[in-house]
């Protein structure tokens, strides 16, 4: 688990996670971080749509060394962001094993009908100090007003870490 320390400088640094066994282990059994959540957005509509396939996704959330393959997950773009009306990402088992900050599940709700638009993808930086891929997981809402989009991003990495910010365009200097 990441501690803080306070540099002279006032500056607050996470203590590396990522270079622990068990940083390493779960940043490279979730390809950098891109799988430690699934997916599961529910539309106006009431239709349920998920990132994998029942059999992935129950023992995803249930076997502690299985980590859903890449290749069979289905992109968030196939949704309509337009309908999308919930939008939850589950920690899989392994991850609610590794790490004690992610034991539930974190919820985005949104309202369609008031021109809210879900948003999702992953920001991946290239950490030189552990030599990782690492990549953090963005979801959010875009406020839709008139021709233009006003967004709100909820950035999440795998050491625990998280911000609210209106741009993906911040520093996440010292984790």
């Amino acid at each position: 688990m990441s501690t803080k320390t306070l540099l002279p400088s006032g500056q607050i640094v996470f203590n590396n996670w990522y270079s622990t066994e068990e940083g390493q282990r779960v940043i490279s059994a979730t390809n950098g971080g891109m799988l430690m959540f699934m997916w599961e957005a529910e539309c106006s509509d009431g239709k349920v749509i998920r990132q994998f396939d029942d059999v992935n996704w129950m023992r995803a959330m249930t076997d502690e060394d299985f980590v859903p393959p890449e290749n069979l997950r289905l992109s968030v773009d196939i949704l309509g962001k337009e309908l999308v009306s919930q939008f939850t990402l589950y920690p899989i088992a392994m991850i609610k094993k590794c790490t004690p900050w992610f034991q539930k599940p974190i919820v985005v709700r949104l309202n369609p009908s008031a021109g809210q638009r879900l948003t999702s993808f992953w920001e991946t930086d290239y950490t030189p100090r552990t030599g990782y891929i690492l990549r953090r997981t963005v979801v959010g809402i875009k406020h839709v007003f008139g021709g233009c989009e006003i967004p709100t991003y909820l950035v999440i990495s795998p050491s625990g870490n998280m911000m609210m910010c209106g741009s993906t365009n911040q520093s996440f200097e010292g984790e």
